[in-house]
């Protein structure tokens, strides 16, 4: 198997798990599926470790209030969610453009650890 083909192969199940979560969005904007109400086992191994939340804490809750349409409540659960959702959705509409992803990346990081530090100095969401 080359390499070529394993990218073809990443990039279908990226597209079906975009899919997958267009279809959650839909339900739960027809009322048919209620996001908040999604049980999810997983706890955060940082936070256990350390009882202090990791850079990504609370992006379950944020991509459960965003299925949900509650956009502020999905900001204050973890605002990393929406450059999240903008690479995702670039990188599953415009897979074989990469030019750019570098740089937004590197200020996606940047923006990741300012929030964390933020959130480790004042509280959690402050």
């Amino acid at each position: 198997m080359n390499l070529k083909s394993v990218l073809e192969e990443e990039t279908k199940l990226f597209r079906l798990f975009l899919l997958a979560l267009l279809v959650l969005a839909g339900l739960s904007y027809l009322r048919l599926l209620d996001p908040a109400k999604l049980f999810l086992p997983w706890k955060c191994p940082f936070k256990m470790l350390t009882g202090h939340p990791c850079p990504g804490c609370g992006m379950t809750d944020a991509i459960k209030a965003l299925l949900a349409g509650r956009f502020r409540a999905a900001f204050w659960a973890n605002p990393n969610v929406y450059p999240l959702l903008v690479f995702c959705l670039t990188s599953a509409l415009f897979p074989e453009r990469k030019k750019g992803q570098g740089l937004f990346l590197k200020a996606w990081l940047v923006f990741i650890l300012g929030w964390w530090a933020l959130r480790l100095k004042y509280g959690w969401p402050f």
